[in-house]
């Protein structure tokens, strides 16, 4: 059984999310896991912004992601665009998909204070059933795995 089989990165694009694509990266590289990606576009009632539109460019851009992790030799799974409330979509694709681990950047408009999360992490770390990994906006992703994790993956 494989600790981190599989990885859920939640992207809204920004500067941390990218920094959080990186995290998942080398996390996936170290244990083999598989690496899935989504992008929710939150829904606002009486918007004129075409929603087709938004989800045609949201795809193209995952399409991209999902390249260039398939060339740093990460293994990916399908990528979603959604529509709707983020937190929910990403606890419902979680527990369907049954992932290991969210990993989701911190949010930009936290990234000039040190202590503060983006409204989305934060109600993932209150609401999600699954482990929740935030990425800071610089954060470079430093671990190693160890002998420890190495014994635990042979049983």
């Amino acid at each position: 059984m494989k600790m981190l089989e599989k990885i859920l990165v939640a992207t809204d694009f920004g500067r941390s999310a990218g920094d959080a694509l990186k995290t998942a990266e080398a996390l996936a590289s170290a244990f083999g896991s598989k690496v899935i990606l989504i992008h929710v576009i939150p829904e606002i009632p009486g918007s004129p912004v075409n929603l087709r539109t938004l989800k045609t460019a949201s795809r193209e851009r995952l399409r991209k992601l999902k390249s260039q992790l398939t060339r740093a030799g990460v293994r990916t799974g399908d990528s979603v665009a959604a529509v709707g409330s983020p937190f929910d979509q990403i606890i419902q694709l979680s527990e369907l998909l049954d992932v290991n681990v969210i990993v989701l950047g911190s949010g930009d408009g936290a990234d000039a204070d040190m202590c503060r999360l983006g409204f989305t992490p934060e109600r993932l770390l209150r609401k999600a059933s699954k482990p929740i990994w935030v990425v800071k906006a610089g954060a470079l992703p430093v671990f190693k795995r160890c002998g420890f994790f190495r014994a635990l993956q042979r049983k």
